[in-house]
């Protein structure tokens, strides 16, 4: 796609990949507006039941080596929002629509990422249920730490308040057992502002420094080619695009 496309319809936007293959952002016409594609990305514009055979196609040869879900939790701020349509049954739905197991790479190994409400009744359900059926061990939980952009001071309340909290777990899996896990640290707080209703901050770049700590920072599978390139990461349920990634979602344009 690129500056001049026609405007794609609805009907032939969702339910397929649309990729941007060049080294710079291209523009994409759709739904009467213009959208912004960056470079090296592609994009799946569909709910979660509609991606498990585009998910096979877009599968890079190796694998997929990092993937980041933020699966949309029950949440009373987010009905309160309607930011986004959330999932009371996605503890059953997630599992049963997205077969992770077989999109992951078996040579370089993988990380999978997911981020969790407060709630120790998902988190307990991440480690014990959902890593375990994608055939992933559970190997660290970070968390986001919410701080206002004045002072640092925290966003959303204190730390011991009785209901918001200003902060958000993720929890951290690793399918295999690669060399550049070594050292990963099993606990780490990551300060940032929040900048939209459950829109996470980037973490890519401190996920490889740590994943690369210690040991080589190129693919065991493709000597050369660095750890988590382009084309070989995955969002699921994004709600924004970034370049290198895979993002499917239907909010993701």
């Amino acid at each position: 796609v690129d500056y001049t496309s026609d405007e794609i319809g609805v009907q032939l936007l969702r339910q397929r990949w649309v990729s941007n293959a060049a080294q710079c952002a291209r523009w994409l016409r759709a739904f009467g507006q213009r959208w912004q594609l960056p470079a090296s990305s592609t994009c799946l514009l569909s709910e979660m039941r509609g991606w498990a055979a585009p998910l096979q196609l877009m599968r890079p040869a190796g694998g997929f080596e990092l993937v980041v879900i933020d699966p949309p939790w029950p949440s009373l701020s987010a009905k309160r929002a309607r930011a986004y349509e959330t999932a009371a049954d996605i503890r059953t739905s997630l599992p049963a629509q997205v077969p992770l197991r077989e999109l992951l790479s078996a040579e370089t190994g993988a990380l999978v990422c997911v981020w969790c409400t407060n709630r120790k009744a998902f988190s307990d359900w991440i480690v014990e249920t959902l890593f375990p059926g994608w055939g992933l061990r559970h190997i660290a939980t970070w968390y986001w730490l919410k701080v206002a952009v004045e002072c640092g001071a925290l966003a959303t309340g204190p730390v011991d308040s009785p209901h918001r909290k200003p902060w958000e777990p993720l929890l951290i899996g690793v399918a295999g057992n690669p060399h550049w896990v070594r050292g990963f640290p099993q606990r780490l707080v990551v300060c940032a502002p929040p900048v939209g209703h459950s829109v996470k901050p980037p973490l890519e770049a401190l996920l490889r420094k740590h994943a690369s700590s210690g040991s080589t920072t190129t693919s065991s599978s493709a000597p050369g080619r660095p750890l988590f390139a382009p084309g070989s990461k995955l969002e699921l349920f994004a709600r924004e695009l970034h370049p290198g990634w895979c993002s499917a979602g239907n909010q993701a344009l």
